[in-house]
């Protein structure tokens, strides 16, 4: 299916997806978005990205707190 950032909050809360069907599609969201910052990308572009990219490993932390603390790990660090 072809989510996009604006479905975040949605593919959350779905009865009809399991929770590594969920992860894997919010991962794909976060994966699409920074390969979609370039070189011209401002700094604003920039952090939004990075703000939506932590809400993302919130909501896995949230499914799975195994996987979102690790993937938290790395943006407490920044």
């Amino acid at each position: 299916m072809g989510y996009t950032i604006t479905d975040i909050e949605s593919i959350f809360s779905t009865e009809s997806m399991t929770s590594q069907e969920k992860i894997d599609e919010l991962l794909r969201i976060d994966c699409s978005m920074y390969a979609s910052l370039g070189t011209d990308s401002s700094e604003p572009d920039r952090s939004n990205v990075k703000a939506i990219s932590n809400r993302i490993y919130r909501l896995i932390n949230d499914l799975d707190s195994e996987v979102g603390s690790l993937l938290m790990i790395n943006t407490d660090s920044e």
